[in-house]
């Protein structure tokens, strides 16, 4: 049961729009984080011109608050707490997508920030473990897989887009957010609940879940859209195409399916004829994972019962 649809000991409208805001749905947490997150970036700023250890500390500063996060809100889960437990995971989860640009500016800093990639994807991973456990969920493997892609293209992209042409430059960006995005829809992505849940506990968990996904790949497109401006030389063309194959995923008659395929590959012939091949195989991948997905049986109707005439 949603808490705040009992009874509530504030008679007034405006005392109970007040309570709702300011303590059941407390926003200092989103404020704390904002804060956090201001001072990174004008940290950052700071140390531009800094050494080695300057750039690093910077990051290594937002780790250190979403670990934070994660364990204040284990803490919560365990003296029952929550509904602050969640808005904290949230916020732990908005720190998942490195909102510092740590991996775009590890380029520049040579073997050391090979070495702060690595350790970043390390902490994602560990991170993600960590805040499954204090919310007492369990991930499943399409859900850690997915997670661990976006990570994996957010963190190692920009390596590469150093040091390939545009031409491979550009087609790795689209294959990487296929890719990405493809793993995310047409899988389940199912994370479960270690404890028993009322009907409104599944409601948040359904609409935090939604949010948590929907936030991370935004984010990803966020660090492309970096990358892209970043780097003008590379090709975006094929990445309206790349949308539309993934829209159809959202196609439930097969023919429609078909139809924007086959429209998408012959506009692309048409009009950009070095980019067939690789929208080739991007479509190829979309029907093989459409094909993969466990069908839906539909159990027949049932017969009309026949009467006999005597």
């Amino acid at each position: 049961m949603d808490p705040s649809r009992g009874p509530s000991p504030y008679g007034s409208p405006w005392q109970r729009l007040l309570h709702r805001w300011l303590i059941q749905y407390n926003p200092l947490y989103l404020v704390s984080a904002a804060l956090v997150l201001v001072g990174v970036v004008l940290l950052s700023r700071g140390l531009a011109g800094g050494g080695l250890a300057a750039q690093l500390g910077v990051t290594g500063i937002a780790e250190l608050y979403a670990w934070a996060l994660i364990g204040s809100a284990a803490l919560l889960v365990r003296i029952r707490l929550r509904r602050p437990a969640v808005m904290l995971a949230l916020l732990a989860a908005a720190y998942q997508c490195d909102l510092t640009l740590h991996t775009e500016t590890s380029v520049h800093l040579g073997q050391a920030g090979m070495l702060g990639t690595a350790l970043w994807l390390a902490s994602f991973g560990g991170k993600l473990l960590a805040l499954a456990w204090a919310l007492q969920l369990r991930l499943s493997r399409s859900a850690r897989v997915v997670a661990g892609l976006g990570a994996a293209v957010i963190a190692l992209v920009p390596w590469a887009l150093r040091v390939l042409e545009p031409r491979a430059a550009s087609s790795l960006l689209a294959v990487s957010l296929f890719a990405v995005f493809a793993a995310g829809l047409w899988s389940s992505r199912r994370v479960e609940s270690r404890v028993p849940l009322d009907d409104w506990g599944h409601t948040v968990a359904r609409r935090s879940l939604r949010a948590v996904w929907l936030g991370w790949g935004g984010m990803v497109l966020v660090h492309a859209s970096f990358w892209v401006s970043q780097h003008p030389s590379l090709d975006t063309t094929a990445l309206l195409p790349t949308g539309v194959l993934l829209a159809t995923r959202w196609m439930r008659r097969e023919s429609s399916v078909w139809i924007t395929v086959l429209a998408t590959l012959g506009m692309a012939g048409a009009v950009h004829p070095a980019l067939l091949s690789l929208l080739a195989a991007m479509a190829a991948g979309a029907l093989l994972l459409r094909a993969l997905r466990r069908p839906t049986v539909v159990a027949p109707a049932p017969a009309p019962a026949q009467l006999d005439d005597d």
